[in-house]
């Protein structure tokens, strides 16, 4: 039996607060990275602390150093589809 796979599909308002963030490129990438790659990884590791019932969890990161240390915090709504394959929506 193989282990489930999974998705991060973002919105398209999700996809625009990002852009406007204000962030250097090296940042960018690594916060693509944690939402299009880690968190679909491992998203029972990641998705931990219910923000509301039924389904919304907290995915929180941090990227740098201090003191230029950013804590990125998103609720994250997790679906399964098929029995077998799951995604995350950023909101």
């Amino acid at each position: 039996m193989s282990s489930p796979s999974y998705k991060t599909r973002l919105d398209r308002d999700a996809k625009a607060v990002i852009r406007g963030w204000v962030l250097e490129r090296e940042e960018r990438i690594q916060v693509w990275t944690r939402l299009l790659v880690e968190l679909p990884s491992d998203p029972d590791r990641h998705l931990t602390e219910l923000v509301r019932l039924p389904n919304r969890w907290a995915y929180r990161f941090t990227l740098g150093q201090r003191p230029n240390r950013r804590v990125f915090i998103s609720a994250w709504t997790a679906t399964t589809t098929s029995g077998s394959c799951g995604s995350s929506r950023l909101r």
